[in-house]
């Protein structure tokens, strides 16, 4: 089962990942209709901006929580994944790209892959509808965050 979903947003790039990627504050321009907490298990670490391969993430939402691991932190490119033994395993990816052209302009994309007997349970559980409701909800969450950012960052 494959979910993609993307925004374009008034704000750079490096804006829009540090606004993301600031997990202890998803709190301040999320109302957690998606994404209740997101957090590094690591104790030295809690903004995503810090994580490595290999470092761990809790991931809340209303109906439930897990856990993944981050396999890339690169400025345009944040993804967590997980994989069950003999379930099939999920990859979501979150893409902050520069418009050619137009340095202050970002396009947000969030993508998931979901394989095995997981994705398609979930496919039958309806879980691609749910995600683009909620995934749409976060990418205009985050534009509002990200823009407000901005402005205050480039007085304008």
């Amino acid at each position: 089962m494959k979910i993609d979903a993307e925004i374009l947003i008034e704000a750079p790039p490096r804006v829009v990942r540090e606004v993301w990627l600031d997990f202890p504050h998803l709190s301040d321009w999320h109302d957690g209709s998606f994404w209740k907490n997101i957090e590094l298990t690591a104790p030295e670490k809690s903004n995503g901006l810090d994580a490595v391969p290999g470092d761990e993430v809790k991931c809340t939402m209303p109906s439930m929580t897990f856990k993944c691991n981050v396999a890339v932190n690169q400025p345009d490119h944040f993804r967590w994944a997980n994989s069950v033994p003999l379930m099939g395993s999920a990859g979501h990816d979150y893409y902050f790209m520069s418009v050619p052209g137009e340095a202050n302009r970002t396009r947000f994309v969030q993508h998931e892959d979901i394989t095995g007997a997981m994705g398609l349970i979930m496919g039958m559980m309806g879980t691609k509808e749910s995600s683009n409701k909620g995934w749409k909800k976060i990418n205009e969450d985050l534009k509002a965050a990200s823009e407000k950012r901005w402005a205050a960052e480039s007085g304008h």
